[in-house]
């Protein structure tokens, strides 16, 4: 049975390319689920605000210019800012040891906190893969933490996991044209949190990826396709958008159920075919029987910026492998493991 007071409900929504105008949605009920009370530690080098662009709203995505600090504004990046190399982080060598704990960034609209869990294997000498993972709409940064199961994959492989929290109440995230719109600068949010990270930990800024369910899913495309000098390779379950990237190709991994009632199954191809345009790929798709219940569809041609969606027949609004009805709403299929694959999907795909 549907969990519609677990999750959020349908209703007709906007958005600003062809996939997302035939058939995005809102979600405007919303189950208010309760938080955890954590004592937060702020870390060190953590607390003042990272360098800052500016996304400036109101102008199409296209069009979106991030200004960066100490240039004139017509020099302004458009593109790519490559990394000087994979052993420049302030992070490393400042020997954090391993463990869980709440951190914060000041941001225009106040402090934001973040989960972060650092495997026992970290070395503060050894650039390590981070991975940004986003919850959805009413839901909070523990129960995506918990409801995904990727603190275990990190914890098995050796990267370190942010889970941000959202803002406002419920808690979301705002995806310019498509959900909240409410003015918040989510991006530039996540661009602290990652500096921050970087600050902090000896992060890989070759090795830096972004996941999500639902909202959370629809802010991991957003910040891949607004923050391709930040976001090496993204991940969107029950909720992947494309938005009018400009910068360079970056791969995606996508999971969908078609028996989602939340993000009808219909948004999802179109998306994928628009990134697949974006990175490059030819029109050509390979389709490929992974269980009795779930395929994979692939483009060909993408030239390492791969655009991957697992099609889940009778899927819900669910994480794949996730605890029944524990974060999603709908079936969830126990056939495939999101978490591990998305994590095969990153460590393929590294920033060229």
């Amino acid at each position: 049975m549907l969990r519609l007071d677990y999750e959020e409900s349908v209703a007709t929504r906007r958005g600003h390319s062809p996939a997302l105008d035939a058939g995005r949605i809102i979600h405007s009920m919303r189950h208010i689920a309760a938080a955890g009370i954590f004592a937060v530690l702020v870390l060190q080098g953590c607390g003042g605000p990272a360098p800052q662009g500016q996304f400036e709203y109101g102008t199409p995505p296209a069009n979106r210019t991030l200004v960066v600090p100490g240039k004139p504004p017509g020099e302004a990046d458009r593109g790519v800012r490559r990394p000087s190399s994979i052993s420049g982080t302030a992070g490393c060598g400042q020997g954090r040891s391993a463990g869980d704990l709440v951190a914060s960034v000041q941001s225009p609209g106040g402090a934001r906190s973040y989960r972060v869990h650092v495997p026992a294997g970290y070395n503060a000498s050894a650039p390590t893969p981070l991975v940004v993972n986003f919850h959805g709409s009413s839901k909070t940064a523990l129960e995506q933490e918990t409801y995904s199961g990727l603190a275990a994959v990190a914890a098995r492989e050796g990267f370190i996991l942010v889970t941000p929290e959202g803002s406002g109440f419920p808690q979301e995230w705002d995806v310019v044209g498509i959900y909240a719109n409410a003015g918040v600068d989510d991006v530039l949010v996540t661009r602290d949190i990652v500096e921050a990270m970087k600050a902090t930990f000896c992060i890989d800024p070759l090795r830096v990826y972004a996941a999500g369910l639902s909202n959370g899913a629809e802010m991991a495309s957003q910040v891949g396709c607004y923050l391709p000098d930040v976001f090496a390779a993204v991940a969107a379950v029950a909720g992947v958008v494309y938005q009018g990237c400009d910068g360079r190709p970056v791969p995606v991994i996508a999971f969908h159920g078609t028996d989602d009632y939340n993000v009808p199954f219909e948004t999802a191809q179109p998306a994928m075919a628009e990134w697949a345009n974006h990175n490059g790929c030819s029109a050509e798709q390979e389709r490929v029987a992974v269980t009795g219940h779930v395929s994979r569809e692939s483009y060909r041609g993408c030239d390492g910026a791969d655009v991957v969606l697992y099609v889940i027949e009778g899927g819900g609004h669910t994480w794949p492998d996730a605890e029944d009805y524990a974060g999603g709403a709908g079936p969830t299929t126990h056939e495939i493991n999101a978490s591990d694959l998305i994590w095969e999907f990153f460590a393929k795909h590294p920033m060229p």
